[in-house]
């Protein structure tokens, strides 16, 4: 199963189950900055791959140097369960890459805990010599923490009993990926990302040619499906069982830059031509090849997020 991180860039001027799992971060986050816009932006979104290519441009009189930052979204210690990840005992579980003007760009790596209260418990998993990674197989809810290593987080307030007194684990952790970037008066820079997303996978829930009795609504309110998409995929369910994968991207934040993106350009790749994808996009969006849709548009500010949907039917 993919796993559902969209980009997540935030500069800041230096002087940024069978339930849905799905982690979603995305957009350009930062700061509100006067200096820099984007002249481009070219985004590429799929369940197995999410990819942007940016220009920006130093609208200022002078030379600038930003401190830029990936913040992955927070990571619920009680939560990892609902998530496939091939990596994990790095907190670099999307595989994440950047570059700046084709040459490699290696940031560095930040990682935060915080407990429920939010008091900032890094240094208690240190001492005790756990991983600060948050999928870290020796922290999974299926293992037992080693008894004197349970009674020193209980006291910090990180394992809470439950109603059956199994202890539940109450930290969150923050991963965000550091690095900086100058950008001459007046001159332009190409940063291109690319990353693994994790996207929630589920069956969608069809027994014995039959849906679940709320599905219907669900599907069509969270992907502003219409009457020809259910019925595509009533037919690809009496075809065959169906597995779902869910992608977010969160795009509103790169209207924190300056003025509005010069020219934007979004692409959904589906995977396969029988896949079906499904998403609330009201700008409109164009079918230009078996498994691209597309959208593009010149001075254009982000006003809505992302959440996809590309269902497959179950290979033999």
């Amino acid at each position: 199963m993919p796993i559902a991180l969209g980009l997540a860039l935030a500069p800041m001027v230096a002087a940024g189950n069978d339930s849905v799992a799905m982690l979603t971060a995305g957009g350009l986050q930062l700061q509100q900055t006067a200096d820099v816009r984007i002249e481009s932006e070219d985004l590429v979104i799929s369940s197995e791959r999410i990819s942007v290519d940016y220009v920006f441009e130093n609208i200022s009189g002078a030379n600038t140097r930003l401190s830029l930052a990936f913040p992955l979204p927070p990571v619920e210690a009680r939560m990892v369960e609902g998530f496939d990840v091939a990596n994990r005992e790095t907190p670099r579980f999307i595989d994440f890459s950047t570059s700046v003007d084709g040459a490699p760009v290696e940031a560095t790596e930040h990682v935060q805990i915080f407990a429920e209260d939010g008091r900032d418990v890094t240094d208690v998993f240190v001492q005790l010599n756990l991983p600060l990674t948050p999928f870290a197989e020796v922290l999974a809810p299926w293992n037992e923490i080693p008894e004197d290593i349970a009674v020193q987080l209980r006291r910090f307030g990180l394992l809470v009993p439950d109603e059956y007194g199994y202890d539940e684990r109450r930290w969150t952790t923050h991963v965000s990926y550091l690095w900086e970037l100058s950008i001459g008066a007046g001159q332009n820079v190409e940063v291109h990302h690319e990353y693994r997303p994790i996207s929630g996978g589920y069956f969608p829930p069809y027994y014995e040619g039959e849906w679940s009795e709320d599905y219907e609504g669900f599907y069509r309110e969270r992907y502003c499906a219409g009457d020809g998409e259910w019925q595509t995929l009533n037919r690809m369910a009496e075809a065959g069982p169906l597995v779902a994968y869910e992608t977010g991207y969160l795009l509103t934040p790169g209207a924190n830059w300056a003025g509005p993106i010069g020219h934007f350009r979004l692409t959904i790749d589906k995977g396969a031509a029988e896949n079906m994808v499904s998403l609330c996009w009201s700008d409109g969006i164009t079918k230009i090849a078996p498994t691209l849709f597309s959208f593009e548009a010149e001075d254009y500010t982000p006003h809505q997020d992302i959440d996809m949907i590309v269902i497959e039917t179950v290979a033999d």
